[in-house]
């Protein structure tokens, strides 16, 4: 027998398998949104930052 194989482990039926596996609170939900209203803030100051600037090119 190798370490993989657990004959003791009772894994029951489908339906309490998919039970336990659904999250209690949408946690990456909430964490995306955290992220895409910081992208937002991010672009949106960097923009108003350039339009400041007077529209320079960046010459690379």
């Amino acid at each position: 027998m190798n370490a993989i194989t657990k004959p003791d482990l009772i894994l029951g039926t489908a339906e309490e398998i998919k039970t336990i596996i659904e999250p209690a609170t949408p946690v990456a939900s909430t964490l995306f949104a955290r992220f895409v209203a910081y992208m937002d803030a991010w672009t949106t100051a960097s923009y108003d930052a350039w339009i400041k600037a007077g529209r320079p090119q960046n010459d690379l």
